[in-house]
């Protein structure tokens, strides 16, 4: 990790209108304190690469183009009724906590335009639900390949997979 970055600060720079269309994009650095994104109307693309959060990022009822959390380690990510353009990715991002109190990642009742990318990530919640998807609505499918891992339980109850549903479910997937 290059930096510490105040989670607050980050919130600000997603947020600041004079930025236009342009992607946020952070990279190698460690996120401190919690990102808050919830209710947000986030106009520009956000992707974080190789950063580390201390507190769960949170985008409940959130609108934006895409997210991006790749090669990411995060105690949670909270996106339940979030509106996501695009797609949200969470490739090669480990996810969750072995004594957390929540799921890794819930994304009950999210749209999800771009579908949804968890090729080699690794979500953490032994015990609990790992990926809490109920009522999800993607149109660009599922990936769960390269070594997808989940501990803990993965549910999808009423989701609408348009895009080809859950994919790769093959001899690596975790349990």
């Amino acid at each position: 990790m290059s930096s510490a970055v105040d989670a607050d600060r980050v919130r600000r720079e997603i947020l600041d209108e004079g930025a236009g269309g342009r992607p946020y994009l952070l990279r190698d650095a460690r996120v401190t304190g919690e990102l808050r994104l919830d209710g947000a109307g986030i106009r520009r693309a956000v992707r974080f690469e190789g950063c580390r959060f201390d507190r769960p990022v949170t985008l409940e009822g959130a609108s934006t183009l895409a997210f991006e959390l790749v090669d990411c380690v995060l105690p949670g990510l909270r996106a339940s009724t979030a509106h996501v353009g695009g797609r949200l990715d969470l490739r090669r991002s480990t996810v969750g906590e072995s004594d957390g109190p929540d799921s890794a990642v819930d994304l009950v009742h999210a749209d999800i335009a771009g579908g949804l990318r968890l090729d080699g990530a690794h979500l953490i919640a032994p015990g609990r639900m790992a990926l809490e998807a109920g009522g999800l609505v993607t149109r660009g499918g599922v990936f769960c390949e390269d070594g997808f891992v989940a501990e803990g339980e993965v549910s999808f109850p009423g989701a609408e997979l348009a895009g080809g549903g859950v994919d790769a479910w093959g001899p690596d997937h975790g349990r």
